[in-house]
């Protein structure tokens, strides 16, 4: 089966009628063919023909067949241009076809069919008219097998009843009596409830998501530079390969020496069918078809060699491991405040299951302190924080060996036991004293050791700076984005000054608290708020409470969300004002926002007390998210727009957050801003958008001082 056929019998003497088994021969289910072409297809088709009466052949219609010698007279007249076999439920047989697996030149099948073929050892087969094909032939119980697909996978084809087979010049070898029954119930699929004949086939993995339309898709393809290679223009983009750019793709794509093509072609095929089976879902057919339509595709060894065809597309499915599913507008935005808070809690660590590493008496000496205030101990060199209670399990590799009593007389060896460094260290049982501090705190900007809010006494400084960022030369370049994008969500220009001097200062003050916070609301959705939240969480890396849920910092009874954070993103502000406890989560909001400290409280960690150094950002689409009166000093208020920018703005803007050098150079614009003028003890303005928060909420007011 894996050798080349061409036209000769098992002798190996030159076929006039092709052989086939008895099992055809006997029964009159004989039709002839005619290859013919339709306009627009790929390929030409098999049509059958009544070797009676020269009309269309119905493979149902049992009184358009003719027994064995009539079809081989008919065909030895030259109209047609082979046999075929119809099969019914009249009759035992199935065939199965494999299009475009065999290389009609070397005989080569491809890896999937040797695979395949590999299942029906001894059945009968033959090679397709095209001899790039291959067919399959046995027995089975079609009554059991009723329900099982037709196609499958783009390239594997099984009927048992009201098909035909146009046979190629070869004939049939093998055994046709074998039953196959069990092996095709295990390899070919069984069809879903509700799938036809003109739906079925292998379709699209099951996690795309994208259009079935082909124009929708080509749209949003060509639309599209690429991957990240593309975006970095390290490899083609969607529309070069689209267009076969001969100067685009000879650059990624050389030809070989001596070649007078203009770029290495089948390289480019297998890139473009890549792309493809990312953007259809690894979808066989449509691959193919699409990429027919390209310029790549009118290549005659795509239109021409089904195998070529064949084999390139398994590849690109082969390799494909994602597939374009875009998120709906909810899930990309529930995604992103995820991963914001992720970043924005870089540098919190829990407890539960660490291990620490092995540590030596000395390095224990140099690295831990113990913080006898909340009997705890601290790592002074990861930052990591242990209830001494635990701390044996946690520095359980930070061991000693050591020999007791006498040595066995007989072994010579000596009894051993297990001495923790740790409770040596601890208990300063070598008669070191181990460093000791009151508390665990933290202050931006402070040293090591700082003083402990409305206390006398010193804590160890849990502030770790900010993180070093590359900033590159051309840095003022990389801040269009920024730039443009926040004159979009702040279109009054002396209040996009304030709230950017506002944002430098977190980074050039981090230890002085403003007086104000900012509350952004509008109706509409998706207006990139978020893309600013996430610009924010990467250049405050680890200082970030992004997604807060406003409810879990004022009714909770653990804070540890709000611990070490320079600024709080709360992403739909009302969502936490809504019920009974509107009013009082608002009094109790108005406190911890300029609170001069506040201690924390973590559930799997040591209890710290912070110098409150965080701000505040609300974002809503009501104007009345935030209850507030018309004397409240402390709630600066923006009007974001009403209209949502282009979707290639977003694209773009969300594309710049993955380049470290954006992210460094927003970080270093915010370092060098100038907020002389800056006022951090300023009161909030009334201006217009506060004026119109207080209007929307003035029923609401009167409501609650009716109440009280």
């Amino acid at each position: 089966m894996h050798g080349t056929f061409n036209s000769v019998g098992v002798s190996g003497e030159p076929l006039n009628t092709p052989q086939f088994p008895q099992g055809f021969l006997q029964r009159p289910q004989w039709v002839v063919w005619r290859l013919e072409h339709k306009p627009g297809a790929l390929k030409a088709t098999k049509v059958p023909y009544d070797a009676k009466t020269d009309q269309r052949a119905s493979s149902v219609d049992f009184a358009t067949w003719a027994d064995f010698d009539t079809a081989v007279k008919a065909k030895a007249s030259g109209q047609y241009d082979g046999l075929g076999w119809v099969f019914s439920d009249n009759d035992p047989y199935w065939f199965i076809d494999l299009d475009g697996v065999r290389d009609a030149e070397t005989g080569e099948l491809t890896p999937e069919a040797q695979a395949f073929c590999a299942q029906f050892p001894g059945a009968s087969w033959e090679f397709s008219q095209s001899l790039e094909g291959l067919h399959l032939f046995g027995r089975c119980d079609k009554a059991a097998l009723a329900s099982l697909r037709n196609r499958w996978d783009g390239w594997k084809e099984c009927y048992r009843t009201g098909r035909f087979v146009a046979f190629g010049s070869g004939g049939v070898t093998g055994n046709l009596e074998l039953d196959w029954t069990n092996m095709l119930a295990c390899l070919v699929p069984w069809r879903p409830a509700g799938e036809t004949d003109a739906t079925e086939g292998r379709g699209p993995d099951p996690r795309y998501r994208g259009p079935a339309d082909d124009e929708q898709l080509l749209v949003k393809f060509l639309a599209h530079v690429g991957g990240t290679k593309a975006k970095l223009a390290e490899s083609p983009t969607n529309k070069q390969l689209w267009e076969a750019d001969a100067a685009a793709l000879a650059r990624f794509y050389p030809a070989a020496a001596g070649s007078n093509k203009p770029f290495n072609q089948s390289d480019a095929d297998l890139a473009l069918m890549n792309t493809l089976a990312f953007w259809t879902g690894r979808d066989f057919d449509r691959m193919v078809r699409l990429f027919s339509r390209s310029e790549l595709g009118k290549r005659g060894k795509w239109v021409k060699r089904a195998y070529y065809r064949n084999k390139t597309t398994l590849l690109a499915i082969k390799d494909c491991t994602s597939v374009y599913a875009p998120l709906s507008r909810d899930e990309r935005r529930e995604r992103q405040i995820a991963r914001n808070r992720e970043i924005g809690d870089a540098f919190k660590s829990s407890i539960k299951g660490h291990v620490a590493p092995e540590l030596s008496l000395d390095e224990m000496y140099d690295r831990l302190v113990y913080v006898h205030g909340v009997d705890g101990v601290v790592d002074t060199e990861t930052f990591m924080t242990y209830k001494t209670p635990v701390c044996d399990r946690v520095f359980a590799r930070s061991v000693d060996i050591v020999n007791v009593g006498d040595p066995d007389p007989i072994s010579g060896n000596f009894k051993t036991r297990r001495v923790s460094r740790f409770k040596t260290w601890i208990g300063e049982l070598d008669g070191r004293a181990k460093t000791q501090i009151e508390a665990l705190i933290w202050k931006p900007n402070a040293g090591q050791v700082a003083d402990v809010p409305e206390s006398h006494a010193n804590g160890f400084n849990m502030w770790r700076g900010f993180q070093a960022l590359s900033v590159p030369p051309n840095w003022q370049e990389w801040l269009n984005a920024w730039h443009n994008h926040l004159a979009y969500l702040v279109p009054i220009k002396a209040e996009r000054v304030r709230f950017e001097q506002w944002l430098a200062h977190i980074v050039q003050r981090p230890e002085v608290l403003p007086h104000t916070g900012y509350l952004m609301f509008t109706e509409q959705t998706g207006i990139g708020r978020n893309w600013l939240s996430s610009v924010l969480v990467r250049v405050l890396r680890g200082y970030v409470a992004a997604g807060l849920d406003i409810r879990e910092v004022l009714d909770g009874n653990y804070n540890g969300r709000l611990m070490q954070k320079l600024l709080a993103v709360v992403d739909e502000a009302k969502a936490g004002m809504q019920d009974g406890k509107r009013f009082e989560r608002s009094e109790t909001l108005k406190s911890i926002i300029n609170q001069a400290s506040r201690r924390i409280n973590v559930k799997h960690g040591l209890e710290t007390v912070e110098h409150n150094c965080m701000r505040w950002l609300f974002f809503s689409n009501h104007a009345d998210a935030l209850p507030f009166e018309n004397n409240d000093r402390r709630i600066i208020v923006i009007a974001n727009p009403t209209d949502r920018a282009t979707p290639e703005h977003y694209t773009w803007l969300y594309g710049m957050i993955e380049y470290p050098e954006f992210i460094a150079s927003v970080r270093h614009h915010l370092a060098t801003l100038d907020i002389c003028e800056f006022n951090p003890g300023e009161h909030a303005p009334l201006n217009a958008a506060k004026l119109q928060a207080l209007d929307e909420m003035k029923s609401v007011l009167m409501a609650f001082q009716k109440r009280g």
